[in-house]
């Protein structure tokens, strides 16, 4: 019974992981986070939007390296310019109970400077070039 409870948390989490990747701004990461109480930890994230220095939604599963088990996480993750710091819940299979972590790693955030934000208007001055119908004939 255990492990089909763990088969169908699994394919939960990557039902969900697929779905937050198919959105059109998710961001991916990998990283290393550290288990109140498990230790170092590997781990895999999916984050609801790309955009660097941006707080956003994270989900993602991790390795545990003592307890040598899976733990499927759900958090909330700062995105920097290619990194990401994150703190996260996540059910522990080892221990069969919720535990909380801190990771940092690697993410995949856009980085073609495509923001969007708008930017306000700007003004440069007088140009040459006329400005409407009217300007155009009293020149």
């Amino acid at each position: 019974m255990k492990k089909l409870k763990q088969a169908l948390l699994v394919s939960v989490l990557g039902l969900g992981m697929h779905n937050v990747a198919m959105s059109s701004d998710a961001a991916v990461g990998l990283g290393l986070s550290y288990v109140v109480g498990e230790g170092a930890a590997l781990g895999l994230k999916v984050f609801s939007d790309d955009e660097p220095y941006e707080v956003v939604g994270s989900v993602g599963v991790e390795y545990l390296f003592t307890s040598k088990a899976f733990r499927p996480t759900i958090g909330a993750a700062y995105l920097g310019d290619n990194h990401y710091v994150e703190a996260s819940l996540g059910w522990n299979f080892g221990r069969s109970a919720v535990d909380y972590g801190l990771g940092a790693g690697w993410a995949d955030t856009d980085d073609d400077g495509s923001n969007n934000r708008s930017t306000p208007a700007t003004s440069s001055g007088p140009t040459d070039a006329p400005s409407g119908p009217t300007d155009a004939l009293t020149r």
